[in-house]
């Protein structure tokens, strides 16, 4: 029995970051930021596969799961939300591979990859 217990706490111990996962709700950028300057110097385009977080550091990938259907999309972490906003904004582009975009909002699993 003991053997089993330090067995299961060492393997805890032992886990990746990206096995912690953070359960939020995910939204999308508005048309409005299209063209702007992100955070990290970059300009803004819908079409790249990018989030915005104040929790995760800039340049961190993170893999955002819709808890409803399952699907999962990966995206650089490039910009950051407004404070009591959001706590992950996508890209439309990587919202569409996960939802609607007429759902607005998604429940959703977040773990971090890598950065």
């Amino acid at each position: 029995m003991m053997k089993y217990i330090i067995t299961v706490v060492l393997a805890a111990l032992l886990l990746p970051l990206s096995a912690y996962a953070e359960i939020t709700t995910a939204t999308y950028y508005a048309r409005m930021f299209n063209g702007r300057r992100m955070a990290n110097g970059k300009i803004y385009l819908p079409t790249k596969m990018v989030a915005a977080s104040n929790k995760y550091r800039l340049g961190t990938k993170v893999k955002i799961t819709n808890r409803r259907n399952g699907k999962s999309v990966i995206v650089t972490v490039s910009d950051r939300c407004k404070p009591g906003v959001c706590t992950i904004d996508l890209s439309p582009r990587a919202f569409k591979k996960i939802g609607r975009l007429r759902q607005g909002r998604l429940p959703v699993r977040v773990s971090r990859i890598r950065g």
